[in-house]
């Protein structure tokens, strides 16, 4: 579909032993990601729950955290020796589940494999000497778990910075504006657990990494997990596909899977693809453009073995459910990330984000209609909101009742 970029062409090739990091270099991603001793390094945190609770290598959160923090340099090197004795038999990860919205119990909970602390201090090291060959392949309109140095170029809001939610949002606005008006809301079912092995080792070679090298991060990051109740111990792998939800390689190999299929849709259709992760909107001139794009996705995407697009809503089915959508943003506006609404007009608050913020509003004692928008922008977390747009569904949810 797309040729490797010529400065990756140019780069040296990437072997195992260059991703396999020096012990004191283990011992700072821990300070950065575990602990309140930032290391200069911009890892994220493992905010985790349950500090004391053992991993599959019978370490806790608490225990590397504090060799870290006591500089026990020598104890970060008998576990880098344990673990590259046998670098395709890394430790398993552990398998829980979390509630898709704290605030709503009904919307379910969401399966995580969260990896074994020392194999999740290799993976940060892993993703940091692989993502910039990475970013290259990305088109500009993928934006969540993008490196943290991406240019992120279609929300500009002062203050507070947007955040990738923001970026999206806007993103489909301003495409909205320009005459993008038709959406294909795209939906992969469990996308993440059937992320094809084939399609993720032939664009890590793209990128740089020999054939080893992509076999072993392919190792460290698919399904390989293991839950325990009461006595039994049960285990999950999927056989050519899968990657953990929860492992930090994950959110780079799915924008990095899906870039091939969005670079050819943009290159070849009238569309502008916006990504978050596996949350995709095509954004179309006609509706005609937006049933030839969305054929073209399935078809793109089933060719490189994503075998699990979700089939378009047409009238007379029982129930929308998560099944892929075409919709008219002239004549209701798109939800996006169950957060914004955008359309024309601009960025405004999803029903049930303005119902939470409401309700936070009156436990406070604060009288919502006298907020400013940049107040509603602090206390939602939502930096993208535009005046026009939240003054125009304010007034007309105030006309509905």
């Amino acid at each position: 579909m797309s040729t490797t970029p010529t400065s990756l062409a140019a780069r040296p090739l990437l072997g195992l032993q260059d991703l396999l990091p020096p012990a004191w270099m283990l011992m700072d991603f821990a300070l950065s990601s575990l602990g309140d001793s930032p290391s200069g390094r911009l890892v994220g945190k493992h905010r985790g729950r349950r500090a004391e609770k053992l991993d599959s290598w019978h370490l806790t959160k608490r225990v590397v955290l504090e060799h870290a923090r006591a500089r026990d340099l020598a104890w970060f090197e008998t576990q880098l020796a344990r673990f590259t004795q046998a670098p395709f038999s890394p430790p398993r990860s552990q398998r829980t589940t979390i509630p898709k919205d704290e605030n709503r119990p009904e919307a379910g909970t969401r399966t995580i494999d969260d990896p074994a602390h020392f194999k999740r201090l290799m993976l940060l090291y892993i993703r940091e000497q692989v993502e910039w060959r990475a970013e290259e392949m990305m088109t500009d309109r993928q934006i969540a778990c993008r490196a943290k140095d991406f240019s992120k170029i279609h929300c500009r809001v002062k203050g507070r910075g947007p955040t990738d939610q923001d970026h999206v949002a806007t993103g489909i606005w301003r495409s909205i504006v320009g005459g993008w008006v038709w959406c294909v809301l795209a939906d992969l079912k469990a996308a993440f657990p059937l992320v094809p092995k084939a399609l993720v080792l032939r664009e890590l070679r793209k990128i740089g990494l020999s054939e080893q090298a992509a076999a072993w991060v392919w190792r460290l990051v698919r399904i390989d997990a293991e839950t325990t109740r009461g006595s039994q111990v049960r285990r999950y792998h999927r056989v050519g596909r899968g990657i953990e939800q929860g492992n930090p390689l994950s959110a780079m190999l799915m924008n990095l899977a899906l870039a091939p299929v969005l670079r050819h849709l943009e290159r070849n259709l009238d569309v502008q693809v916006f990504t978050y992760m596996d949350d995709i909107y095509l954004m179309a001139r006609t509706e005609q453009d937006a049933h030839d794009a969305f054929k073209a996705f399935t078809r793109l995407a089933r060719s490189e073995g994503f075998t699990n697009v979700r089939p378009l809503w047409t009238p007379g089915r029982k129930a929308k459910g998560k099944l892929s959508q075409i919709l008219d943003s002239s004549s209701k506006p798109i939800p996006v990330l169950k957060t914004y609404l955008v359309d024309a007009i601009g960025n405004s608050l999803a029903p049930q984000k303005e119902a939470e913020y409401r309700q936070r509003c009156l436990e406070d004692g604060r009288p919502v209609h006298r907020m400013t928008i940049e107040q509603v922008r602090r206390a939602t977390g939502c930096m993208a909101l535009t005046k026009t747009a939240m003054r125009e569904r304010t007034d007309l949810m105030k006309r509905s009742r």
